[in-house]
């Protein structure tokens, strides 16, 4: 497992992103939001990233302050764990449970300006993977179901829009039985090199590159 500082302009830039969003529209830590910042910074404005399990839109305007387009899978009709206190914290009585996060995500990106480098795809996460071609996008983000087999369904699923050298990548490392369904799906896939981080700060970013050949 290599080291891997955050370098402290990308810690900045999520730490400004992250005072935009309501504290309970960011289920990700400002330290995995600053790596996934650094890592579509590497990508460029001409790249793309794939984000499937979006929430509000925190980590999908993360990484398209960085540079690249984003393309945000979610069903938005909230998920298994929504629950009433969820709808409270995000100022929606019971009804908003009809349309979950949608309004919540199109608000969020456009008061931000970046309806221009992000689109969403309202559909389940495999039936958008398989819509799309081989080595398509440069970096997937994995963070919808975290169940170990939605989560190998999930790698295996996407794992083709990669290119050679493109990123995989997923939130959670420590929640449930995740670990061990990343682990499990990279090596029936062969890829090495696998990177978790330790949980400081809540920072439980995984993260695999595709071989080259």
């Amino acid at each position: 497992m290599r080291d891997w500082e955050i370098p402290p302009d990308c810690l900045e830039a999520a730490r400004v992103l992250a005072e935009q969003f309501h504290v309970n529209e960011r289920l990700t830590c400002i330290r995995t939001a600053a790596r996934l910042y650094e890592e579509a910074r590497k990508i460029g404005p001409d790249g793309l990233c794939v984000e499937v399990g979006v929430w509000c839109g925190w980590t999908a305007a993360v990484m398209a302050a960085a540079g690249p387009t984003v393309l945000c899978v979610d069903t938005f009709r909230a998920s298994d764990s929504w629950v009433d206190g969820d709808a409270h914290s995000l100022g929606v009585d019971r009804s908003g449970y009809k349309w979950g996060t949608l309004a919540h995500y199109a608000r969020n990106i456009c008061r931000r300006g970046l309806g221009h480098q992000i689109a969403a795809i309202q559909a389940m996460s495999l039936e958008a993977a398989g819509a799309m071609g081989v080595n398509q996008a440069d970096l997937v983000f994995l963070d919808g179901n975290h169940n170990y087999l939605d989560v190998v369904g999930a790698i295996i699923g996407w794992q083709h829009v990669l290119p050679p050298g493109g990123v995989l990548c997923g939130d959670n490392w420590e929640a449930g039985n995740v670990s061990g369904a990343v682990e499990r799906s990279v090596a029936v896939l062969g890829w090495p090199d696998l990177w978790h981080a330790n949980g400081d700060g809540g920072d439980q970013l995984w993260l695999v590159r595709k071989p080259k050949p």
